[in-house]
Order: C-alpha cells, then structure tokens, then sequence
C-alpha cells in the first residue's frame, strides 16, 4: 500500500475475470487451482492485468504456460547495495543465522510467448547464476513467475543482504498494468509467512 496499490487477500476462488485489470499474486495456495480459475487469471492478464506465481505452488499455471523447475539453488543475489553493506551489526549477526531460500531454475519446456526479462537470479559464483525469477508479455499484460514463494517470505524479504526484498518489488512493477493509477493487487490464500 505503501508503493501506491490497493492491496486485498483473496481467500475464494476467482469466480470470474475483474472488470477492470487487477494484479493477481498465486504464492502457496491452500489447494489446487483447477483449469476455470487458471483460464480466468490468464484471461485478466491478456486484458491488461498482471500474474505473480511461483512455478513451485501454480502447476496448473505453470503446466498451461510450459514452465517448469530446473537445477536448485539458494537465493543469494548480489545487487551491490550499499546500504546493506553497512546495516547494523545486530542485523548481520542476524543474517549469520538465517538460511537463503530454497530455489530452482525455470525453464521453458516450450518457446515464451513472448522474449522473456530476468527479474531475478542467483549469485553466478555461487551456483553458475540460475534465473528464479522472470517476467514475459502476455496480451496486453504480464506475467512474473518466481520460483519459489519462498522468496517472498518476510524472512527472506527482511535479509537485505539476498535481495529478495528488490526481486519482490521488480516483479510487482513488472506487472503493474499501465492505466491504472492505484492499481489493485489480490494475494490469493497465502500460507502465513
């Protein structure tokens, strides 16, 4: 809300396409999705919506847009910030103790729909630089899938350090949609972080 958006949690299924394009966010839902609500996510976003899902909990998504996982990893990505560098000592003690989230490489099983945008990856020294994150055109609206829901836990957001906090606000202003002033982002049933 903070960054402008009207932010809401969704717990039922989507029932229908929204009027108006919204950002849907599909990060550890409690059940399966079913063919209908993937064709009504899809179909806000070719409206000029956006999607946010991670490969690991959308296979319905993820299966209908020919994603799937590759090698794990850890998150660990090196943005360079100054301002993490130097955080408070009791923030890296901290740091010390916390254990990157858990990821893997997405890869197409078939060719993008459109040309696709890295919007996050490991470190290349760590493991060789896996995209965990990425962001394509679909219709008139976008899509960002992450690898994992992980990613955007409040743990891993909070270690500046991994750079989930910067890979969380680069997929939700990938799939802002361009008429919208205050746009209106759902998280549909989320594990609690």
């Amino acid at each position: 809300e903070r960054m402008g958006w009207r932010a809401e949690l969704r717990m039922a299924p989507l029932d229908s396409v929204p009027g108006e394009p919204t950002v849907q966010v599909v990060l550890a839902p409690s059940g399966t999705l079913g063919a209908h609500e993937v064709h009504r996510l899809l179909s806000n976003v070719r409206r000029g919506g956006g999607l946010i899902f991670a490969v690991e909990d959308g296979d319905e998504i993820a299966d209908s847009l020919g994603l799937t996982s590759g090698r794990p990893g850890r998150f660990v990505a090196d943005f360079g910030d100054a301002e993490c560098a130097g955080s408070s000592a009791r923030s890296a003690e901290s740091s010390l103790l916390a254990i990157p989230p858990e990821v893997r490489q997405i890869r197409w099983r078939r060719p993008a729909p459109s040309p696709p945008t890295v919007l996050a990856s490991t470190q290349p020294r760590v493991d060789g630089g896996l995209v965990v994150a990425l962001g394509f055109r679909m219709g008139a609206g976008k899509v960002a899938v992450v690898s994992s829901s992980e990613m955007f836990t409040n743990e891993a957001v909070r270690q500046c350090r991994w750079g989930a906090d910067i890979a969380l606000v680069c997929a939700l202003e990938y799939v802002r949609p361009a008429s919208a002033a205050h746009p209106q982002v759902n998280l549909y049933s989320m594990r609690a972080p």
